[in-house]
């Protein structure tokens, strides 16, 4: 047992002084392959300026990582230090199974004797955890067949196929009878997925097997929309009205060609930005084509005959000018890369779904943080100085970090680091002497 200078110094089942980061993270690499073989782990050791470090990074799997509508899939990506506690809304439950376990292993090895209310930091290791963008749906390996089976379709009453994820679809409903052909196709049932608040049956495709899942489910019985208009599924009756569009998202536009258009959102929002969107009716050129090779690697549903380009130009009161609020782009990890979850058809609805999504990431603001029952205190430790501090330096991502001083961990991220010297100002504007905020409700998000 070692001995600890602080009250509430631990150490892991599995901790030994002999055994070095290296060591610890090879054992953490062996125990995540061996368990979830259907999980793709990086485990990597390395050393910050007091000791130790070890991060662990989900790479890819069977499921996509992020519950729908949740802040990291938002963001299309988590991080986090020492514990996935916090995270059970934002991550599927075989993901947070998965990593959670891991990272329980890991904190095996670990002894933590740290009181940041006294600054002091004792540990052998400190502990890092991620879900990158560039996760990678891993499809599960079949046995191979002599000869390629045709599946036969099947149509059954009550069978439904949903958009499940950006890179998965779902089928619920009563399979008992076609269980053997999904298992094929390569289906995963899971008893109990997350669907609309609630929990159901069913089995989750990547949607590479989309078309082949929908052959033997003919006729489609594809009930959310969504789906319908994933890569232009549905036709359209309507014909495109730019002004009927300007109108219910409170724009004006300009008609620059007979398939490009540009929009203004009349309001600035929050940030004082200005939003400009340019909206293009694209083509398909025949053989060769870009949207026949999108087709064949997967990202689409079926070979696009047109689709919308959208670029967006968002300008500060500085008068700076970025590409923020693109749902069509999305960060791998290196580079910006297309979103195909909105590469749609260049239909009237396709329009709507791609400015509804844009006016959402510019103009809506996350819920308040809820109000304290009556007679509980809100407690918070006291810090001499300014409580938020912004990083000299962006995350490997190129992001700025602020830092809340009462804990020592980032508490939020912008692009430029301007932005963040913003931002922190105004936070610390709602701190008393001590670092306490006194206007919660103001400060959110933080």
């Amino acid at each position: 047992m070692k001995n600890f200078y602080t009250q509430n110094g631990w150490e892991g089942s599995n901790y030994d002084s002999n055994l070095k980061t290296k060591d610890i993270a090879a054992k953490v690499r062996e125990y995540a392959k061996k368990k979830y073989p259907e999980f793709k782990f990086s485990v990597r050791s390395g050393w910050s300026t007091y000791t130790g470090t070890i991060n662990i990074s989900l790479m890819g799997g069977k499921c996509y990582p992020f519950v729908e509508g949740s802040k990291s899939a938002e963001r299309g990506y988590m991080r986090t230090m020492s514990t996935i506690g916090g995270f059970e809304k934002d991550l599927t439950p075989e993901v947070f199974e998965a990593l959670d376990s891991v990272t329980a292993y890991a904190n095996s090895f670990r002894y933590n004797d740290s009181d940041g209310m006294i600054d002091y930091f004792d540990t052998n290791f400190f502990l890092h955890i991620e879900i990158e963008e560039g996760y990678k749906l891993i499809e599960p390996k079949t046995r191979k067949q002599n000869e390629a089976k045709t599946v036969e379709p099947a149509s059954i009453e009550g069978v439904e196929i949903v958009d499940y994820s950006e890179k998965a679809i779902a089928v619920f409903g009563n399979t008992k009878e076609i269980k053997e052909q999904l298992k094929e196709l390569g289906g995963k049932f899971n008893p109990a997925l997350k669907y609309e608040g609630g929990k159901r049956a069913g089995w989750i495709f990547s949607k590479k097997q989309a078309d082949k899942v929908r052959a033997l489910l003919a006729p489609s019985t594809d009930t959310n929309e969504e789906i319908n208009n994933f890569a232009g599924n549905v036709a359209s009756s309507r014909t495109f009205e730019p002004e009927k569009l300007a109108e219910k998202f409170g724009m004006s536009y300009v008609k620059n060609s007979p398939d490009r258009y540009t929009f203004n959102f009349d309001n600035k929002n929050e940030k004082e930005e200005s939003i400009t969107v340019d909206l293009t009716k694209c083509k398909n050129t025949g053989k060769g084509s870009l949207e026949e090779i999108w087709h064949k690697k997967g990202y689409t549903g079926k070979v696009l005959q047109t689709w919308w380009s959208v670029e967006t130009y968002v300008t500060d009161k500085k008068g700076n000018c970025r590409g923020d609020y693109n749902p069509q782009n999305q960060w791998d990890g290196k580079r910006n890369v297309l979103n195909f979850k909105y590469v749609l058809e260049a239909t009237p609805e396709n329009a709507e779904i791609i400015f509804e999504k844009i006016r959402k990431r510019a103009f809506v603001l996350p819920d308040p943080p809820k109000v304290l029952p009556a007679n509980v205190e809100f407690y918070e430790k006291k810090i001499t100085g300014e409580r938020f501090k912004v990083k000299d330096h962006p995350d490997k991502i190129g992001y700025f970090h602020i830092i809340d001083m009462m804990d020592n961990a980032a508490c939020d991220f912008y692009r430029t680091k301007e932005e963040a010297q913003e931002r922190a100002k105004y936070l610390n504007g709602l701190t008393n002497a001590g670092g306490r905020i006194i206007n919660i409700a103001k400060a959110a998000p933080i």
